[in-house]
């Protein structure tokens, strides 16, 4: 231990009953290398402040951190007044979390946003795909669903402290609904089935959504986390699905369990069926009722999921952005053709929004007819924060973006 805290060793350091150290009652857990709290006695704090201009406190670890605070009259040293600097070591390098699903835009994001906490040492990930934009320091698996003892093999050797899963797949967003529900289901049997197997697993968080709680005649138009839990869609069933098993994974094991429901996730390039829609020339809406729904911005979905990471949610929360908006208000937003629809004409409107590159599956059908809207008013209790952006604000970005822009080539050949 004592190499890795060498920068101490300077003038402004006295010594203790002959020891550099004492350790306080928080000792080294060797298998799961939880944080040790250092104590050491300094006689001038200004000194030791002073000492990170040699080289010795350049060599210190990455998340080295030190905070001075008054300790007089330390028991067994001289009447002098002493100070005791408290130095939070992680050792190995702080928590490995393990990342499902970082290929996807939502993942790569949560990754990079992982990278800059403090209290995150190892960081490991895995998906079909590779990630979306530059990681520092994930290291990235690129390893399918149906790969289950590649991905039980990667899981257990990186023995995480902390799993976030996001490797679900939305119905008719990067695959069909009835694929998408196959791979949803081979990554959650696959990455939390070896999560259960590691020694060090403390916390896991998944990635769930507000269509858990289902959009059945008489069900609440704005549910709280305390509402039954009644899908009425393929997406709030796969989700519900994941919540389950996270949960017994969490009581087989002792581990703490928070699912992250979230609304409806619009990005710049996040692959999103009601995003799709939304942009395309015409966009449909029910006239008997043009129902209010809320969605997510993408990056306000990710600093949630790692919130719940950081502060170890144990309990499911809500993450919606603020305000409502119908569907025949958005294409008004976006300049595009209202196209009102009733019974048999949404039959051939999906018929038609499939043709055009946009289906429209049953989430985002029940959205058009029944709304989408939840209680978020627990958000900044539970995780500390609350959303950048409001639901219009997602929605005028959403028509914000860039279209394909065909350039031709500057020198013809052929």
């Amino acid at each position: 231990m004592c190499h890795a805290i060498g920068c101490l060793q300077h003038p402004g350091v006295a010594l203790v009953r002959g020891q550099d150290l004492l350790f306080d009652q928080h000792p080294v857990d060797a298998r799961n290398e939880r944080v040790t709290w250092l104590l050491v006695a300094v006689t001038d704090v200004d000194a030791f402040v002073s000492a990170r201009s040699p080289s010795a406190w350049a060599a210190r670890p990455a998340n080295f951190h030190a905070a001075a605070i008054p300790a007089p009259n330390t028991v067994g040293v001289e009447a002098i007044m002493w100070r005791r600097v408290v130095l939070a070591f992680m050792v190995m390098g702080g928590k490995r979390v393990f990342v499902s699903g970082v290929g996807g835009e939502l993942g790569t994001t949560i990754a990079g946003l992982l990278e800059a906490e403090p209290w995150v040492g190892e960081l490991s990930g895995v998906d079909a795909d590779p990630p979306r934009h530059r990681l520092h320091r994930t290291v990235f698996h690129r390893i399918h669903p149906d790969e289950h003892d590649r991905i039980v093999e990667t899981v257990a050797k990186f023995n995480p402290h902390v799993l976030v899963h996001v490797g679900v797949w939305e119905p008719d967003a990067r695959a069909a609904p009835r694929a998408a529900a196959t791979l949803t289901d081979q990554a959650a049997t696959s990455i939390l089935g070896a999560a259960a197997e590691c020694s060090a697993l403390e916390h896991v968080v998944v990635r769930s959504g507000i269509e858990i709680y289902g959009r059945a005649r008489g069900a609440l138009t704005r549910p709280s986390e305390s509402a039954p839990i009644a899908p009425t869609s393929d997406w709030g069933r796969t989700v519900a699905a994941i919540e389950r098993t996270a949960a017994k994974v969490g009581e087989r094991v002792g581990v703490t369990v928070g699912a992250v429901r979230l609304a409806p996730v619009l990005g710049p390039h996040v692959p999103s069926p009601l995003g799709r829609l939304l942009r395309q020339p015409g966009v449909p809406f029910s006239v008997l009722a043009d129902p209010p729904f809320a969605v997510i911005e993408d990056r306000d979905a990710a600093r949630a999921i790692v919130a719940a990471a950081r502060v170890g949610l144990a309990q499911p929360v809500n993450v919606v952005a603020p305000g409502a908006i119908t569907a025949l208000q958005a294409a008004r937003r976006g300049r595009r053709v209202p196209i009102p629809l009733v019974g048999p004409d949404w039959r051939v409107a999906r018929a038609l929004s499939f043709l055009f590159g946009a289906p429209i599956p049953d989430h985002v059908s029940e959205v058009l007819h029944r709304g989408r809207l939840a209680d978020n008013g627990r958000m900044r209790d539970l995780l500390g924060i609350t959303p950048d952006h409001g639901t219009i604000d997602v929605i005028d970005r959403l028509y914000n973006w860039p279209s394909i822009v065909h350039r031709p080539a500057r020198v013809q050949v052929a």
